[in-house]
């Protein structure tokens, strides 16, 4: 027998203001980025080194952010997996859902 898990409105709303949040942070970031680096090209001229150690300080802080993004992502991955194998369905029991979903088992 195939039931269907209704949608949640409150999680739906829930998930369109944390994507919209997100891109507008999203958005402002890559603006002063690019000034960011408007200003490293310019030094760059003046002083290749200071602007290579300016840089090197964001690819960490970038490195640091993917990691913990990707470890993040990992976990979460991992649970919701875990889940779905114990209860032997999608989505487990007691999940709220952003639209109508049937249950799928198997």
């Amino acid at each position: 027998m195939n039931t269907t898990v209704p949608a949640d409105p409150r999680l739906r709303k829930r998930a369109i203001a944390v994507v919209s949040i997100t891109l507008l942070v999203g958005l402002v970031w890559l603006y002063f980025f690019q000034g960011f680096l408007r200003e490293m090209e310019a030094l760059a001229t003046a002083s290749p080194q200071l602007a290579f150690e300016k840089l090197n300080l964001v690819r960490n802080a970038t490195r640091g952010v993917t990691l913990f993004s990707a470890a993040a992502l990992a976990c979460l991955l991992g649970y919701v997996s875990f889940s779905v194998y114990r209860a032997r369905q999608w989505p487990p029991p007691g999940w709220r859902v952003v639209w109508d979903t049937p249950n799928r088992t198997g």
